[in-house]
């Protein structure tokens, strides 16, 4: 079951007697132990709230609370962290006595296991949790879920978010619901009595500057214009942009870029790009004109030039700061694109794209 059905069901009264929650997003986790709560406990009450340690509490600690009669209420929770058994670790009998709890949970009690990564679903405990419905898959949103969610927080502050608002949220990195609901509390503020937030908004505020910033330095890139993009660089680092992430922001577009060209070469257009990769339109449009500045093969050998530059830091042979100074140099300059046609064939491509490849490149 996936988190956002859960949090409809509880709206609607639907309350489980135990949930699994797994999974990385830890907004889920939190969002729905949140609404539990206000639908099963009076606003301040703690004396039918438990809240243990699976590390150090034991089985038999958890069982006991989960027994335990509500106090001058209809329902009690107990929310467990960490249980080491979901790890696959703990003692068999520990494993079967949670199993028969499973299969005969007290009414009154709601059980929240929490577990901050995935499990395994071929062990026994894990696939009863799933034969009863009670286990909730907590996992990050994408593409058309995330944009979705995205204008739903911003309904919560009386706001619509305009396409460019949604592109750049969506492509500010890594989809952390926590992180791009404060964003986006942030922009409603900036946005005033406007109803609308636009992308500028967005940008003025939070990490949407560097999802903006690195598009910038791919456009910069991608045109040969070298200065600019070390000047874009330095300013990224300056403000404490992680190297790594940086890296990881610029690879994913020349990775779009790559599409972009190899469509561009076969008389595409910017809405199969989008299909292809799940894009926003916005983010499609923006690649498709960035892309018109590279051919194909340009395209790969930059994506191959990344990769070297990541391998180098990891292994530690470069400074961070001087293989992404390196990296734009090279991608900036002749020596780069050369390498990369040595390394690869060009696709197969009809007479006509073959042509606008070789204006292109003449150009």
């Amino acid at each position: 079951m996936e988190a956002q059905a859960v949090l409809a069901a509880i709206d609607q009264g639907r309350i489980e007697p135990v949930y699994l929650l797994y999974g990385t997003e830890t907004y889920w986790h939190e969002a729905i132990i949140r609404r539990l709560r206000e639908r099963l406990l009076p606003a301040g009450d703690s004396l039918n709230l438990a809240v243990l340690d699976g590390r150090s509490a034991s089985v038999q600690e958890v069982l006991e609370q989960a027994s335990t009669v509500p106090f001058l209420a209809e329902r009690r929770m107990v929310v467990v962290r960490d249980c080491e058994l979901l790890a696959g670790k703990g003692a068999a009998a520990d494993e079967a006595a949670l199993l028969r709890y499973l299969d005969d949970p007290v009414p009154t009690t709601c059980l929240v296991f929490r577990h901050e990564g995935e499990v395994d679903a071929r062990r026994p405990l894990i696939r009863r949790f799933r034969e009863k419905g009670w286990a909730v898959a907590c996992r990050p949103l994408r593409d058309a879920a995330l944009a979705a969610w995205l204008q739903e927080e911003a309904a919560r502050w009386g706001k619509e978010l305009e396409p460019e608002a949604v592109a750049w949220l969506v492509e500010a990195g890594e989809p952390d619901l926590h992180r791009l609901a404060q964003e986006i509390a942030k922009a409603a503020a900036y946005a005033g009595d406007r109803p609308r937030i636009r992308g500028a908004d967005v940008q003025a505020v939070g990490v949407a500057a560097t999802t903006a910033a690195v598009f910038d330095l791919v456009d910069a890139i991608a045109e040969r214009r070298r200065a600019r993009a070390l000047v874009l660089l330095d300013r990224l680092l300056a403000a404490g942009e992680p190297p790594l992430r940086l890296l990881a922001l610029v690879a994913r577009q020349f990775r779009i870029l790559a599409y972009a060209c190899c469509l561009q070469e076969r008389g595409g257009n910017p809405g199969q790009l989008q299909q292809l990769l799940g894009l926003h339109p916005y983010v499609a449009r923006k690649a498709w004109q960035q892309a018109r500045h590279l051919t194909g093969d340009e395209a790969f050998a930059a994506l191959a030039t990344i990769l070297e530059t990541d391998v180098a830091i990891k292994q530690g042979r470069w400074p961070e700061r001087l293989a992404l100074e390196r990296l734009v140099m090279g991608l900036t300059g002749d020596t780069g694109t050369a390498a990369g046609r040595e390394r690869r064939e060009p696709p197969a491509q009809p007479a006509a794209a073959r042509s606008r490849g070789d204006r292109r490149r003449r150009g």
